[in-house]
């Protein structure tokens, strides 16, 4: 029990303070300005907020990207960034998993679960891997989905992950470049991401079914 109270206190403590801080996810200049702010704790201020990005949906992960790639450069900032991403990841699915289909009902849109309930029965790891990789998927929706899985939480963590690191490399180097001046690059490299996302969420649906299994 004593374990179980812990978990949820980290839980609201986690929500209150994302809340606090949402006007840093829809400003990325004024977030890279906060935190900044805080100095050699920067990186676990940032980290926090990655992970409150992840549990505490919808947050746009890619602006936080380029804010880690701008405040510590693209090696440190994708680090931070997956060092987030997995905690969040792994609260999510251990979330799911403690509290039960009931409590994903209530967090997850309808739609979703139905979908991709079950994927690794159909899909196997692959089709998790690619509802992390394809921008335009629910991938956090699908990190609470995937409690419900047989999937050990570490395996899950690691699907996410190496999903994920791909776009949070891209806007990582997006921020860095910034940081650096680099605008020509920069606006390659954003282009390269938009480009990405856009095809992605051009496709979500068949992709979606794909993942899910609708296609078979």
């Amino acid at each position: 029990m004593l374990r179980v109270a812990a978990f949820v206190l980290f839980f609201l403590v986690l929500v209150m303070l994302s809340r606090r801080m949402l006007p840093l996810f829809a400003n990325p200049e004024y977030a890279r300005m906060q935190i900044a702010g805080y100095g050699s704790l920067a990186p676990l201020v940032f980290i926090g907020l990655q992970v409150a990005q992840v549990v505490i949906a919808p947050i746009p992960g890619q602006a936080m990207g380029v804010v880690s790639g701008y405040l510590f450069g693209a090696a440190f900032g994708t680090l931070y960034s997956v060092i987030g991403a997995g905690i969040g990841s792994f609260l999510a699915a251990g979330i799911a998993r403690r509290f039960g289909r009931p409590y994903v009902q209530r967090v997850v849109h309808p739609d979703t679960l139905a979908r991709f309930d079950g994927v690794t029965d159909r899909r196997g790891a692959a089709g998790l891997f690619l509802a992390f990789l394809v921008p335009g998927l629910p991938d956090d929706a699908i990190c609470f989905v995937a409690g419900l899985t047989r999937l050990s939480l570490s395996r899950i963590v690691l699907i996410a992950i190496l999903g994920r690191a791909p776009s949070l490399l891209l806007t990582n180097l997006v921020g860095a470049e910034l940081a650096s001046r680099n605008l020509a690059t920069a606006a390659v490299l954003g282009m390269l991401v938009l480009v990405l996302s856009i095809v992605g969420y051009a496709n979500r649906e068949a992709l979606t079914a794909w993942v899910a299994g609708d296609g078979r």
